[in-house]
């Protein structure tokens, strides 16, 4: 009798673990992401786990973080500010968003910062809302910014440098879009592929040699100043592959008040100047 309690019992508790998804189980825990099984309440934290000792990470291994909701500076104050992956990494990580928000807040000083190893992060909505926050940020390492949509206005999009690579791409039917100014370093590449990139303006930190720009595909909007390097680097592809490029011009309009006339100066009708 003892015996057929026990196993109704077990019956009972495996009824109610297989009723409950992976992803409820995490929730009530509080975790925002997880990694290889485990939940983690922030995506730093989930970073700092994987990048833990100076020596994890060679051998090149990947590790996937899968974010298993939206996150925001609501939930805990470890998620207000952004991602930051040590210069003593050197495996592979994948932010896996999976259709989810990362919400950062006003008080934000930084988006996603890679020092170290090669991350992704991919199919996601990035919500910034602090204008003077520097969204990507590259030093040595290599970023590839996948389908992920930037909302909220930042003037900073990318700093790249000390011989850093940053891919933005996207499939054709994504709406992938990055804004700002664009900062590179001669050593560094930016590689457009896919992804709707405005290009606000373009700082190369060594005026002798300019930062590498590879254009593959997708919609380049830039303003007037910098028309002419991104239109070369364009004019470079294969003639069949030209078409896979748009470029779209952006205007930055300014209302002139009317003012009438003096004995000195002429006057004028009220009206936009690009």
């Amino acid at each position: 009798m003892k015996k057929i309690r026990t196993i109704a019992l077990l019956l009972i508790l495996l009824l109610v673990l297989s009723s409950c998804s992976d992803t409820n189980i995490f929730r009530i825990d509080g975790a925002v992401c997880r990694v290889n099984g485990k939940g983690y309440v922030s995506l730093q934290s989930a970073v700092d786990a994987i990048t833990g000792t100076s020596t994890r990470g060679f051998g090149q291994p990947t590790y996937t973080i899968e974010v298993l909701r939206d996150i925001d500076d609501e939930i805990r104050s470890e998620n207000r500010g952004g991602v930051v992956v040590p210069a003593s990494f050197f495996g592979n990580i994948v932010i896996d968003f999976k259709g989810y928000k990362y919400k950062m807040d006003e008080s934000a000083t930084e988006g996603f910062k890679v020092l170290g190893g090669s991350v992704t992060i991919r199919n996601g909505k990035v919500i910034n809302n602090n204008e003077d926050n520097l969204l990507l940020e590259v030093n040595g390492a290599n970023l590839t910014v996948e389908n992920v949509v930037f909302s909220g206005f930042s003037e900073k999009a990318a700093r790249i440098e000390n011989r850093a690579s940053l891919l933005i791409c996207a499939d054709p039917s994504s709406s992938s879009n990055i804004y700002g100014i664009f900062t590179l370093d001669k050593n560094s590449t930016l590689t457009i592929d896919g992804a709707s990139v405005s290009i606000r303006d373009i700082v190369d930190l060594d005026s002798g040699e300019r930062g590498k720009i590879i254009i593959k595909s997708g919609k380049i909007k830039v303003v007037h100043e910098w028309e002419s390097r991104i239109r070369e680097i364009v004019e470079e592809l294969p003639e069949n592959e030209r078409n896979n490029v748009s470029i779209e011009i952006l205007h930055s309009f300014s209302l002139i008040e009317e003012k009438a006339p003096t004995c000195t100066e002429e006057g004028n009708i009220q009206y936009y100047d690009c």
